[in-house]
């Protein structure tokens, strides 16, 4: 319950935000790999777009969205870049690939296969 409404409080805070980019690449062998039991992440790069000024509501809220993404995914890089119209965030990282149904694993966030 509570990941889920983490989920929704993080989902409220990117309205506006939209992913433009999110690229994931997996090999067979990482799926072979969680087949047969093992903890497999894969690595991500999400980039997302708002338009408008960065003033200091909207700064919090994206502050507010680093720590939740920090606390539940494996984040290698989380990148801010603010324009008088826009900013763009770009995140890195790694999720966990699940065997099973959606919502069957443990984390947050997940390739299920």
């Amino acid at each position: 319950m509570k990941k889920l409404l983490l989920c929704f409080a993080a989902a409220a805070m990117l309205v506006g935000c939209k992913a433009k980019d999110v690229e994931i690449r997996v090999s067979t062998d990482e799926i072979q790999s969680a087949i047969e039991g093992d903890d497999t992440s894969i690595r991500f790069i999400a980039r997302f777009e708002s338009f408008g000024s960065l003033d200091d509501e909207k700064r919090g809220q994206l502050d507010s969205i680093q720590k939740i993404t920090e606390a539940h995914l494996s984040i290698d890089d989380y990148n801010l870049v603010s324009t008088d119209s826009k900013v763009t965030i770009t995140v890195e990282g790694e999720i966990p690939v699940i065997i099973g149904e959606p919502g069957t694993g443990d984390d947050a966030f997940g390739l299920y296969v």
